[in-house]
């Protein structure tokens, strides 16, 4: 069963448009993306996270023909879509750690939740523990982005897109990141990778590889 089944699928956004993506995701499978231009990568992930709207096409998750005709209508799947890029913010008003517990805010209604086991971990791995407590304005950059990252991996998700995780992670703490990574590949979370780091792209083995070049995505 595909995870994820794109039929036919165009979209477009700031003049850039991908046309006709034919693709289907599967549990344990890990996806290479190679582009010509770097927001025509940033392009596609947005489609397979439901950022975008498709102008033509469909999208199943699940086998569950997805509806982009209202957010609420999605909230199901982006729940279970981990996206983990640069692109990604934080609201700027609020510490770390609200960010973090946002999810939980609106699930349980309430104020009074704290950090999961999962999260409190991931926090600990990634030296961001002692930081939670910072305004998001005052937060180092790598901090920040970091904690996007936790934020999506403790969702559990059913398929992982990572995009520039050299530009999400120091190098200082790669490793522990592709170990994570390596950790829900195994357990038969899909991932798929924009890198130009073939460091951090030779821990991984490939089931595919997805190609961009102008407005035509190759899948092989």
């Amino acid at each position: 069963m595909s995870l994820i089944e794109l039929s036919n699928y165009t979209v477009a956004r700031n003049e850039l448009r991908l046309k006709n993506i034919s693709l289907a995701i599967s549990p344990g499978q890990c996806w290479f993306v190679a582009s010509d231009l770097r927001e025509s990568a940033g392009l596609l992930f947005a489609a397979l996270a439901t950022l975008v709207k498709p102008e033509t096409g469909t999208f199943h998750f699940k086998n569950l023909l997805l509806d982009f005709s209202t957010y609420r209508h999605l909230l199901a799947c982006k729940r279970k879509i981990g996206y983990i890029s640069p692109a990604n913010v934080l609201l700027s008003n609020r510490t770390i750690i609200e960010n973090l517990l946002l999810s939980a805010f609106y699930e349980k209604n309430t104020l009074s939740v704290t950090l999961d086991k999962k999260t409190e971990e991931m926090c600990l791995l990634f030296h961001l523990r002692n930081r939670l407590g910072q305004k998001v304005t005052e937060a180092d950059r790598w901090d920040l982005r970091l904690a996007m990252a936790v934020r999506e991996l403790a969702k559990d998700p059913a398929v992982l897109l990572v995009e520039w995780p050299e530009e999400v992670v120091p190098p200082d703490r790669q490793w522990m990141f592709v170990n994570l990574l390596q950790q829900a590949l195994v357990s038969g979370t899909p991932l798929v990778i924009f890198s130009r780091d073939r460091s951090f792209c030779a821990n991984f083995s490939a089931s595919g590889k997805i190609v961009i070049k102008g407005e035509r995505v190759t899948v092989s």
